[in-house]
């Protein structure tokens, strides 16, 4: 199935706009998709050591936060991802 992931802010940068990626449901497989096309760093960028989801970078799932899922993403053809990079400012 077809997925597409968007990227924002130093993401879109570093990684494009976006792009579609043939996936399984499951959401690491779509990312380890993703990293196939864009490169490890990719991974590091969004996975943290343990290789959970880091919390400083915003993933969402059609328009939902992933951090506020309380159950396992189960990703659908047609599915929408969002990539935020973590915010810096002050």
């Amino acid at each position: 199935m077809k997925v597409k992931i968007e990227f924002y802010a130093t993401f879109r940068e570093k990684y494009g706009k976006g792009l579609v990626i043939e996936s399984s449901p499951s959401l690491d497989d779509a990312m380890k998709a993703a990293a196939r096309v864009l490169g490890d760093s990719f991974l590091k960028d969004i996975y943290d050591d343990r290789g959970d989801f880091r919390t400083d970078v915003m993933i969402t799932v059609n328009g939902r936060n992933l951090l506020d899922m309380k159950q396992e993403v189960v990703l659908k053809e047609g599915d929408r991802m969002a990539i935020y990079p973590p915010v810096a400012g002050g």
